[in-house]
């Protein structure tokens, strides 16, 4: 999905869902804050059609109500406004967030942040503009602008504080965001900022009932540990189930490793195998690894070692230490057939064989 088009879906949802510079809840899509996030709460396969007087909103927006032009924006980019082109929409939103209009900030910072079709990307004003749209309490910007913040500390440093971006997680999950929610629940789940496991569970399970991905595999975590919960391992795998449907990765291992393991499940190879190459194929460093471990052991397949030599060199690239080590030490034992295959598919593919 291009920017266009996922900003088309957003702000569709955004302006179908509550008045025109209301404040809205829900779940971003995918975009400046980089994170996974889950099902929007208004989709344009579901929500009632509003007839709009599109000449009557161009002149509101032409006469400069940040609203109305961000509305127009909306109705632009997803195609219900004849030969309406991005570029318009592009400077209509540039022209509310100039105006501080908090919610145009937010989007046309997604259109900054990596760059689209007469958008020249610019991080840094994209970065501004979040900042701002977030203090103008805007509630997707605010959770967004927590994860810019949380994503700038470095845990292995000196003085590590999660204060920062715990608050701003707060002030969206007050609002209803679920992506304040989840992240607020993880920080407190995890202990970064005052451990509170049930309180990390209450706000985990509100974001997993909004349908958020993230909120839903985490909540199989706490489920499976007992943390601020009642530990229930098979409850656990049906969390994975629900996240891995919405195309989470990190679910898709944890529902791998559950198969893998018959931890909550009874052992299935099989399943195993599929939830690993599902994840292993969105780039997912730590399946990758373990389907070339799959691969080199036999488990569920016949041994290949070439393709297990593949999957550990991906998981390498992927921040995966130990793959580097299995691939150098397997890549040892392969023939000069086997060594010239997996050289060919590494240069014509960039998705490891499943």
């Amino acid at each position: 999905m291009n920017h266009y088009c996922s900003l088309a879906l957003v702000l569709f949802c955004y302006t179908m869902a509550i008045p025109a510079g209301a404040q809205t809840k829900g779940t971003p899509l995918p975009g400046l804050s980089q994170s996974e996030s889950g099902k929007s709460p208004v989709s344009p396969a579901t929500a009632a059609p509003v007839p709009v007087d599109v000449p009557a909103l161009r002149k509101k927006a032409e006469a400069g109500d940040a609203a109305a032009q961000l509305q127009l924006a909306a109705h632009i980019l997803s195609g219900g406004v004849k030969d309406g082109k991005p570029a318009e929409a592009a400077e209509l939103l540039e022209k509310a967030a100039d105006s501080g209009h908090a919610p145009a900030q937010f989007h046309f910072a997604r259109l900054l942040q990596s760059g689209a079709p007469g958008v020249k990307a610019d991080p840094d004003r994209a970065k501004f503009l979040l900042q701002q749209s977030a203090e103008g309490g805007f509630a997707l910007a605010q959770s967004s602008w927590g994860l810019v913040l949380e994503n700038q500390i470095d845990p292995k440093g000196r003085e590590v504080n999660y204060d920062e971006p715990a608050k701003w997680y707060e002030k969206a999950a007050a609002q209803g965001d679920a992506e304040g929610m989840c992240r607020l629940g993880m920080l407190k789940a995890s202990g970064r900022v005052k451990s509170d496991p049930v309180e990390a569970w209450k706000l985990l399970q509100k974001a997993a009932r909004a349908g958020h991905a993230v909120a839903l595999n985490e909540c199989g975590v706490a489920l499976q540990r007992g943390q601020g919960v009642e530990k229930d391992e098979i409850a656990a795998v049906g969390y994975f189930h629900a996240s891995a449907d919405i195309g989470n990765a990190t679910a898709l291992h944890n529902l791998g490793r559950c198969y893998r393991e018959g931890v909550g499940i009874p052992r299935n190879p099989d399943k195993a195998g599929a939830a690993f190459a599902a994840a292993a194929k969105a780039n997912f460093g730590p399946s990758q690894f373990v389907l070339g471990e799959i691969f080199e052991k036999g488990e569920g397949t016949p041994p290949n070692p070439v393709n297990a030599a593949i999957n550990y060199l991906f998981a390498a690239r992927n921040g995966i230490a130990a793959g580097q080590e299995r691939y150098d030490a397997l890549r040892k034992r392969l023939t000069p057939e086997q060594v010239q295959e997996v050289d060919k598919t590494l240069k014509d593919s960039s998705v490891p064989p499943r």
